[in-house]
């Protein structure tokens, strides 16, 4: 029982595996696609057409049956366009592409191709402006145009190959009575590959070129050490008080102020009542003496010696020596002088009050 009973459990598990895996498979194609492709169908509506329809629908039997080869996938967009000598476009509503109803769009797009007026000639040339910008705005665009191959085809990289192939089969073609069908893939907005198919034979898609990788992101800028600024020396703002202006700058440091030492202890020698002798001695005694006497008396001298002091300290001490000598001699000169005539005038005095008795 118990081996009976492991069998079972293992059979369980593998049959859960092999769902697993089948779904994972399955999913696989739609994870693949990611993003809706197009398919744009146009159709010739020329007078040539008309015996070719019946084997334009069965084409169309056969190829929407098939997927396209299975180059259709659920929820791609399908676009119906007719044209001869000019194209319409949105006659056919644009349909979203769902295989469980491929029967169900094939017999509408069948209705709405015999309700056509097949009368005038065709031109490719009718295609090129609004199929160039269908082109341009999408990311990968397969275009299945079904035509007669009477007219050229001039603007497209394949266009001297298609021309060669429609003048080659043109016979074979119209005895037939079979179309020509032009298949074009554009990529991102060039056309990447060119296919004419030959009902009833099977028409094949050829495969899409990968799509090129997304550009590497730009590298990150190199920092670069910014050049040295140069050290901003503030400004002192203005202070304006009143009518002047003044900057807060600080105030300037006194000037230290020499002290000057008034010249004391001056000897002035006034001498009055000179004596005619004196009068008669020479000049330069009475020049010192003089000198001597006003020197220090005259405010005028006393004020340029105080400014000349505070010019220069050494000067200052130079003066005062120099005075000091000068006053020196000038006293020593006049005691010098005085002294003999003080003498001579007691011997004078002497003698006469001796004269008198």
């Amino acid at each position: 029982m118990d081996n009976q009973r492991h069998s079972n459990q293992f059979v369980r598990a593998a049959r859960m595996v092999a769902v697993l895996l089948a779904g994972i498979f399955l999913a696989s194609p739609a994870l693949a696609q990611t993003t809706p492709e197009r398919f744009l169908f146009i159709f010739d509506t020329s007078a040539a057409m008309k015996k070719r329809l019946p084997a334009v629908e069965k084409t169309i039997d056969t190829m929407l049956s098939l997927n396209l080869g299975g180059r259709l996938h659920a929820g791609d967009d399908v676009g119906v366009w007719t044209f001869d000598h000019e194209m319409r476009a949105g006659e056919f509503p644009l349909q979203s592409w769902s295989p469980e109803n491929a029967a169900t769009f094939a017999s509408n797009l069948k209705r709405f191709l015999d309700k056509q007026s097949y009368a005038n000639d065709t031109t490719f040339d009718a295609l090129q402006p609004r199929l160039d910008q269908v082109v341009r705005n999408s990311e990968r665009l397969t275009v299945l145009i079904f035509c007669d191959g009477q007219n050229k085809i001039s603007w497209t990289p394949f266009d001297t190959g298609i021309n060669q192939l429609f003048q080659q089969r043109q016979d074979e073609r119209k005895k037939s009575r079979e179309p020509f069908v032009l298949v074009l893939r554009s990529q991102r907005g060039e056309y990447v590959d060119c296919r004419v198919g030959f009902p009833p034979d099977a028409i094949n898609l050829a495969d899409f070129p990968p799509l090129p990788a997304p550009a590497p992101p730009p590298p990150p800028p190199v920092p670069t050490n910014p050049p040295p600024v140069a050290p901003v020396t503030p400004t002192p703002s203005l202070i304006i008080i009143g009518r002047k202006v003044e900057t807060n700058l600080p105030p300037p440091e006194p000037t230290p102020v020499p002290v000057v030492t008034p010249v004391t202890n001056v000897v002035v020698i006034v001498i009055t009542n000179p004596p005619p002798v004196l009068l008669q001695t020479s000049s330069l005694a009475l020049a010192l003496t003089n000198a001597a006497a006003i020197a220090p008396i005259n405010p005028t001298a006393k004020t340029n010696a105080e400014a000349s002091l505070q010019k220069s300290e050494t000067n200052r001490g130079r003066s005062l020596v120099i005075g000091g000598m000068l006053l020196a001699v000038a006293g020593t000169l006049v005691i010098l002088v005085l002294r003999p005539r003080r003498s001579a005038r007691s011997s004078l005095i002497t003698r006469s009050m001796n004269q008198k008795e």
